[in-house]
């Protein structure tokens, strides 16, 4: 089933986010896409041939089945000293959208993945462009795997897809315009820096509080998040230490 962008307009409830819209046959990455382009965009790839996750991984992006999306929102609207965590809201909103097309567990983790059955289903990579000390643009890359029948051994035991747990086809189209229509309210709200409740509901729809954790080298149990985002971790000596960025790995 191809992506329409027809169809995904047709279906948009935003006022601005997805109204730009970009369906490309293939690209390298849908976030280097957007680093080119220099503007407000939303680009969508039917295949990606650099895809990417955070730091050095790469994001598995077969052709014909799954979602790569990236959309830039200009930073003039935010304080930019005080940036809202973008992951962790998209995150809210990219769950909000998927439990409309399956009743199965889906978990966010801290602090850009989502997890189905208790397998890595989509990833969100954020950038500040072009860089934190002159930030112009938030660029938010979704990777969301919705049709792939079957992984490589190396992700198989680690990765899931909405076929794999629903046994059915998708329209990627219409879970596209369900994750702009549920995440662009999100992001509004926090140009008011109105995000406590939006840290709540990941709060909510995080499975994994209480799970032995490494991240940047540390050890010790996934806590909570504070209110800007960060994540809460009890060590082994029994300290609460906040992180505000690093990869989670369960052990």
């Amino acid at each position: 089933m191809v992506i329409e962008r027809q169809k995904i307009i047709s279906k948009l409830q935003t006022k601005t986010l997805g109204r730009n819209l970009q369906v490309l046959e293939s690209v390298d990455s849908t976030n280097e896409q957007l680093k080119r382009l220099k503007s407000q965009c939303t680009i969508i790839a039917n295949r990606q041939t650099g895809g990417r996750g955070r730091g050095e991984n790469k994001w598995y992006s077969p052709p014909n089945s799954n979602i790569y999306m990236s959309f830039s929102i200009a930073l003039n609207q935010f304080e930019k000293s005080n940036l809202p965590p973008f992951s962790i809201i998209i995150g809210v909103g990219i769950h909000r959208a998927i439990k409309k097309f399956t009743q199965k567990e889906l978990s966010l983790k801290w602090p850009n993945d989502l997890y189905l059955e208790g397998k890595k289903v989509a990833g969100i990579l954020c950038e500040i462009f072009p860089n934190i000390s002159n930030p112009k643009f938030l660029i938010a890359g979704i990777g969301l795997n919705v049709n792939i029948e079957n992984f490589p051994p190396e992700l198989a035991l680690k990765a899931t897809s909405l076929f794999i747990e629903e046994g059915k086809i998708f329209d990627r189209s219409e879970i596209i315009a369900s994750i702009l229509n549920e995440t662009e309210p999100l992001l509004l709200l926090s140009i008011e820096e109105k995000t406590d409740f939006i840290i709540k509901e990941f709060r909510e729809r995080c499975n994994f509080w209480g799970r032995k954790i490494k991240v940047n080298e540390m050890e010790g149990i996934m806590k909570d998040i504070s209110n800007k985002g960060s994540l809460i971790i009890e060590t082994t000596n029994n300290r609460l230490i906040e992180i505000s960025s690093g990869t989670v790995e369960f052990i």
